[in-house]
């Protein structure tokens, strides 16, 4: 089943279609990014406007450079995607480029690294977030 485009932006990348769009958080004030390949492989969140010392990356789908997910959510450490506050076509190729291209181990964030997984807000609503894309479809 292919991701909803209404509404939303696309952008081909090597031959794949991905469609993005820009969404508030339901449990915060945080705007977040959201990236998804058509055949949902690639799932990637990216809260704007985050602090340089923790810029994360939430990746939902199982396609992901460097590191296996395992089909589970994992966050990363990862480049800015915002500057100064504005996503353009172009900081979505980057975002797609730098999680799709394997420049060097990448290991998930995990509780027990000590990382402070309450720091933006609780962990994504993976079912919810898809049922809310195939709704879209309807």
């Amino acid at each position: 089943m292919s991701v909803a485009k209404k509404n939303r932006r696309k952008l081909v990348r090597e031959g794949r279609l991905f469609v993005w769009w820009v969404q508030e958080d339901r449990d915060s004030l945080d705007l977040i990014l959201h990236v998804v390949s058509e055949d949902k492989r690639f799932i990637a969140h990216y809260v704007l406007g985050q602090d340089e010392t923790e810029r994360l990356i939430i990746i939902l789908g199982s396609e992901f450079a460097g590191a296996g997910t395992g089909g589970n959510w994992s966050r990363f450490y990862c480049p800015c995607f915002d500057p100064h506050g504005v996503v353009t076509p172009g900081n979505i190729r980057q975002l797609i480029d730098w999680c799709l291209t394997d420049e060097g181990p990448r290991s998930p964030l995990r509780s027990q690294d000590g990382y402070p997984w309450n720091s933006y807000g609780s962990p994504p609503d993976v079912e919810g977030y898809l049922k809310s894309l195939n709704e879209g479809e309807a």
